[in-house]
């Protein structure tokens, strides 16, 4: 399924993430939802994850789409916001310089940060080095059961990282690399549990043929110049030069900024009298859908993923521990609606066929329909609008 982006990040992970995104097509995992799902990824769990995506199936106990709930022109339905909320005089906010013009350390740390996405480990491949706990090592291995090799269970020489202590593998697979040291080949013997889930892998012996390829040492971040942009963000970007790079995170960073303020601005200026039970269960289906969509990779049930990766004791308790962040933007958005209603703001098809040729040049809305629904890519198209309303129509001092 194409990956659909909201333009302030709410929508699909509301407490998950605090990132600004600019387009449909742009990814929205955050750190924090990211690194809650426990490694897996290595021998057998390759089999497990290669299982549940070709069965496709999430939980049957939870069914949600993200236009459930919203009408065709991308409102919450049976909701009259206005009816809720007293606004603030919105044409017009303040912005105090600080927020519009980003100071120098704070464009350098965005540059930083950027860096560090390209930032590799030094290979260590001394034979003396031995490995220890708490050591990432690049590893090939090939998994056979009586001599036979078993499908999901080889690196094919592609290389994967396992790191001692932390990645989770089935038996004792990560402990018996203890001690070896770069370039060593060596069998690996485990025994996958009784209840694996696939039928031909249940409780049998295997055996791996590792080679350990390097020890990750110290990272190693590039040398920022003209060439490395235009080499590595160029197609991306645009960018060409240090200079552009940085003239582009400088906007990027002014318009955040923006938004953030203007968010901050609404949520603490707009009374707001109740929130439709409705919307806080939109948030809640929106959050469980970021899950169970997950779930269904790593072939488990939403609620066993809950509690195994999310660190919850129950869908329920998962609920309460994000309530108030749930609460919050059902409020957010039911101010921001207000706004569109008072405004007259819509997502009109010159709207959406604007938004795409803008953003999304050479995708088709069609697909991103069949995805998601028309609801809510007009959810999407007019959250952007109010936005971009309230931001043309504010006053930098």
């Amino acid at each position: 399924m194409r990956k659909l982006a909201l333009f302030l990040a709410l929508a699909m992970l509301v407490t998950l993430t605090a990132c600004a995104k600019t387009s449909l097509e742009d990814e929205v995992l955050s750190g924090a939802a990211t690194t809650a799902v426990k490694s897996t990824t290595a021998a057998p769990e390759t089999t497990a994850s290669s299982a549940s995506q070709e069965s496709g199936d999430e939980d049957a106990g939870f069914s949600f789409s993200p236009s459930d709930g919203l009408t065709e022109a991308g409102f919450f339905e049976g909701v009259d916001a206005l009816s809720y909320v007293t606004l603030p005089e919105y044409v017009g906010i303040p912005l105090p310089a600080d927020v519009h013009t980003p100071t120098d350390d704070a464009i350098q740390a965005e540059i930083d940060k950027l860096m560090e996405n390209f930032q590799t480990n030094e290979h260590i491949t001394d034979p003396s080095r031995k490995i220890a706990d708490g050591d990432t090592v690049n590893v090939d291995f090939v998994g056979s059961i009586d001599g036979v090799e078993f499908e999901g269970g080889s690196t094919g020489g592609a290389g994967t990282d396992i790191t001692v202590g932390t990645t989770m593998m089935i038996d004792d697979f990560v402990e018996q690399l203890v001690g070896h040291a770069p370039g060593d080949t060596f069998d690996i013997e485990v025994t996958f549990p009784e209840d694996y889930g696939k039928e031909e892998l249940n409780g049998r012996d295997a055996v791996f043929a590792i080679t350990i390829n390097y020890i990750a040492g110290d990272p190693v971040i590039p040398e920022l110049t003209d060439g490395f942009v235009a080499e590595n963000l160029a197609a991306y970007y645009g960018w060409t030069t240090v200079d552009e790079l940085r003239e582009g995170l400088k906007t990027s960073l002014a318009d955040s900024n923006i938004t953030s303020y203007l968010q901050n601005y609404l949520s603490e200026n707009a009374e707001v009298t109740e929130v439709p039970q409705s919307m806080v269960d939109y948030q809640i289906n929106t959050m469980l859908d970021y899950y169970n969509s997950y779930a269904s990779i790593y072939g488990m049930t939403l609620d066993e993923f809950i509690v195994q990766a999310a660190g919850a004791e129950s869908r329920d308790a998962l609920i309460e521990e994000n309530r108030e962040g749930l609460e919050y933007y059902a409020r957010f958005y039911l101010i921001l609606q207000a706004v569109a209603e008072d405004a007259g703001i819509a997502a009109d098809d010159a709207a959406v066929s604007e938004y795409f040729a803008e953003n999304m040049a050479g995708t088709s809305v069609d697909d991103y329909i069949a995805d998601y629904g028309e609801p809510y890519i007009r959810f999407v198209v007019l959250s952007e609008r109010i936005v971009s309303y309230l931001r043309d129509n504010a006053v930098r001092q």
